[in-house]
């Protein structure tokens, strides 16, 4: 009997689909992606534009969304003066059930529709904990507002009372 030498194939993982392809592929046979390179980094993809970026990346290089909470806050502030959105205004679209506070899955949630932060777990509990000043665990309008301009809420409240 011949020996049979069977020549090994090197393999590389899909970094859209996951699928295990041969490294020499022009594009992925299991969803038809075309290749650019090689890449001997950990990818993962941005929650915002599903592009993929090195694991220990802060921020997508392709939509700018935000991958750490310690600059969540100055986006957010930057993104208010931008757009003229109001932070009540801001507080409504991330309240998804109405009750006046903020938990971590509508936070995640929020940051994320408007493609300003995609945050895992620990990193939006982290963005929690430096605004949640009564430490509920929770954002209400007063700690965000507090928060992004450094002026208490109801001292704003009580100053538009006395000007209506």
């Amino acid at each position: 009997m011949a020996d049979e030498t069977k020549e090994e194939i090197a393999m590389a993982e899909c970094g859209a689909c996951r699928a295990i392809v041969p490294l020499n592929s022009d594009n992925c046979p299991e969803c038809d992606i075309s290749f650019s390179g090689v890449s001997d980094e950990s990818l993962g993809e941005c929650g915002a534009c599903q592009g993929l970026v090195p694991l220990d990346s802060t921020k997508c290089t392709h939509c700018g969304t935000i991958f750490v909470a310690d600059d969540v806050v100055d986006v957010l502030r930057k993104w208010l003066a931008e757009t003229g959105i109001t932070i009540p205004i801001l507080f409504k679209k991330f309240d998804k059930d109405g009750d006046g506070q903020i938990d971590s899955a509508e936070l995640k949630a929020g940051l994320l529709s408007l493609k300003l932060a995609d945050l895992p777990p620990s990193q939006v509990e982290r963005l929690i904990d430096t605004i949640d000043e009564d430490g509920d665990g929770q954002i209400d309008l007063a700690e965000l507002h507090e928060t992004i301009t450094g002026v208490s809420y109801s001292k704003v409240a009580k100053e538009e009372d006395t000007n209506i």
